[in-house]
């Protein structure tokens, strides 16, 4: 019996693997980027979106293993575990909405009056 695609990501947990990874390597990368072009209008300009990137790296990968944590619980049929995931997710967008304002406050420049 042929395997799908499907299976075969499911079996091998590339996407776990993937997702790891990018938690770790993304945050390395954009440290490196920060670092090299701190002086370049391209970071200057949005530091508050690359500190949002740092954070949401890591993040994708703890949602998808709450994702299956919840599908794994409740199943992929459920409504409740629908619900229990819009929640998670909900609340992910909602603390990643207000890191965005605090990051924006923060590294955003104000000019001086006076």
């Amino acid at each position: 019996m042929d395997e799908s695609i499907f299976e075969a990501i499911e079996r091998s947990r590339l996407v776990d693997t993937v997702l790891l990874v990018l938690a770790i390597a993304a945050p390395a990368v954009i440290i490196i980027i920060l670092r090299l072009f701190r002086t370049k209008m391209f970071v200057a300009c949005h530091r508050h979106h690359w500190a949002l990137a740092f954070v949401a790296a890591p993040m994708l990968f703890l949602l998808w293993k709450a994702y299956n944590a919840v599908a794994d619980r409740y199943g992929l049929d459920s409504v409740f575990g629908l619900f229990v995931n819009v929640t998670i997710f909900a609340a992910a967008t909602a603390v990643m909405i207000v890191l965005d304002f605090i990051f924006y406050a923060i590294f955003t420049h104000k000019p001086r009056q006076g």
